[in-house]
């Protein structure tokens, strides 16, 4: 329990320091960016599923730093050459995958036959992919706009772009999500 809730805590602090970064550039710097550039140094392990991306670096302000001269000044802060990044975990804003760890029971509490959780892992596996494609097809590059602090475990929910293209609008349109609002999640029973 108390690994969790230290967890929690220092997520919620490094999110408390991104934000403070955020606005003192909006401070000194004026106008926020509307988007914000991420990039990813191992797909594979980051993508967790269709939906969330884990330890996505986001550049939160331009600069031509000398990395060696600053070092890391907090955990999850990376000074690069690119400027000042923060890592956070993502979760892609107007879309729900379905899960990897699926539900026994359906939403009415009856319980879930095989058949229909094994589709439902076969088709978390499917998104994961094709979001692991989508990334691969460009390095790693994304773009997040419109970033809010997510109701779960301290993730920032965001749009995200591949190449100026709506990630969650090119999932839905391969069948690998449903729209979601942030209400009640999309029922994924596919039945027997």
């Amino acid at each position: 329990m108390k690994p969790l809730f230290y967890g929690i805590l220092w997520g919620l602090a490094l999110l408390l320091i991104a934000f403070t970064l955020v606005l003192g550039y909006q401070c000194v710097f004026g106008e926020t960016p509307s988007r914000y550039d991420c990039s990813l140094q191992d797909i594979e392990k980051q993508v967790y599923d269709g939906d969330t991306l884990k330890d996505v670096r986001v550049v939160i302000h331009r600069h031509d730093f000398i990395p060696e001269n600053y070092g890391n000044p907090w955990p999850g802060i990376h000074i690069t050459e690119r400027g000042v990044e923060i890592e956070t975990d993502i979760r892609i804003s107007g879309i729900d995958t379905p899960e990897k760890r699926v539900s026994t029971k359906n939403a009415d509490g009856t319980p879930r036959s095989v058949k229909s959780r094994e589709r439902e892992r076969a088709a978390a596996y499917a998104s994961r992919q094709a979001l692991i494609d989508m990334l691969k097809a460009n390095d790693g590059r994304l773009s997040i706009s419109d970033p809010i602090l997510g109701k779960y475990a301290g993730r920032t929910v965001a749009n995200v772009a591949i190449k100026e293209k709506d990630v969650a609008t090119q999932l839905i349109e391969m069948g690998h999500a449903k729209a979601y609002d942030g209400g009640r999640k999309p029922d994924w029973n596919w039945g027997d």
